[in-house]
């Protein structure tokens, strides 16, 4: 068993995504492969996550991606979110249980912010925010389906309070 992590490298002159293993820091990786003179633009750390066994976590993660490999290298034809998916589920298998794992999966949860569906959430908070505090809190209610009346607005901005928390902070 050899702790390191599983690394997810982007790079903005390439279509694919880098999915592999390392006993360094990911970002040592990353420039490593950067300085290459094939290479034109740097490569940038996607995801990481540390893990116990990363030889053995990469390799269930390459088989399970293998329809995605472009021609038996470890770049891969996959959207960035399905490929965090795939990864994160994996290596849960390949992590001890520790505060430290618990605080980064939470750093990990506020780097997935920059996703398209993160994104979509935060707006979607903020509009329920704005429409709110623009006295349209009535309104609000009604769509989430709450009470008319103080009770209904105070409910709705609890409601909507509780899931931007949940859903930043879980």
């Amino acid at each position: 068993m050899k702790e390191g992590y599983i690394y997810i490298l982007r790079n903005p002159a390439f279509e694919y995504l880098k999915i592999g293993q390392t006993s360094r820091s990911p970002d040592e990786r990353a420039a490593e492969l950067s300085r290459e003179t094939g290479v034109p633009m740097a490569f940038t750390v996607a995801y990481k996550v540390k893990v116990e066994d990363c030889l053995s976590a990469e390799k269930e993660i390459q088989k399970k991606l293998h329809q995605f490999r472009i021609r038996g290298k470890e770049f891969f034809d996959i959207p960035l979110t399905e490929a965090i998916e795939i990864v994160a589920a994996i290596s849960k298998k390949y992590q001890r249980a520790t505060p430290e794992k618990e605080a980064s999966e939470r750093r990990q949860k506020k780097e997935e912010l920059s996703s398209g569906q993160s994104r979509a959430m935060i707006i979607w908070f903020f509009f329920l925010g704005l429409l709110l505090f623009a006295g349209m809190g009535e309104w609000v209610a009604a769509i989430l389906g709450f009470e008319e009346g103080t009770a209904g607005t105070i409910a709705a901005i609890v409601y909507c309070s509780f899931l931007a928390y949940h859903w930043f902070f879980r």
